[in-house]
């Protein structure tokens, strides 16, 4: 299976060829703390609606400053049925509990904190 992917800064994405039937669309967004205004960077990628077969968000969610407007962006260009990878300290984590101040993901560059629930 071949991967479609299109480039944005900070967004870790090679480019491969569309033409393939099996293609599938791709966006992976890695930490986007290099990006200059990273908390509204993912909505303003300009992507078009039902781009993209699977969406990451590896370690973005927690620093972006409206975690609900991102996750609508996602869907937005999300084709159907597409998958969507979220990666966020959870702060509901045993770690967490057993570390209390000292756990290693209290950042000042968290604005927000998530658990499982």
């Amino acid at each position: 299976m071949s991967i479609k992917n299109d480039f944005n800064p900070g967004v870790s994405i090679p480019r491969q060829s569309a033409s393939d039937p099996a293609c599938v669309s791709f966006l992976n967004f890695e930490s986007l703390n290099s990006i200059p205004n990273s908390a509204t960077a993912v909505q303003n990628l300009q992507f078009s609606d039902n781009e993209f077969d699977a969406v990451t968000l590896w370690d973005v969610l927690e620093h972006v400053t409206d975690p609900k407007k991102t996750l609508l962006e996602c869907h937005r260009i999300m084709k159907p049925g597409a998958s969507l990878i979220v990666n966020y300290p959870d702060i509901g984590s045993l770690a967490s509990r057993a570390m209390g101040k000292r756990w290693i993901f209290l950042l000042s560059v968290h604005l927000f904190y998530f658990d499982r629930k």
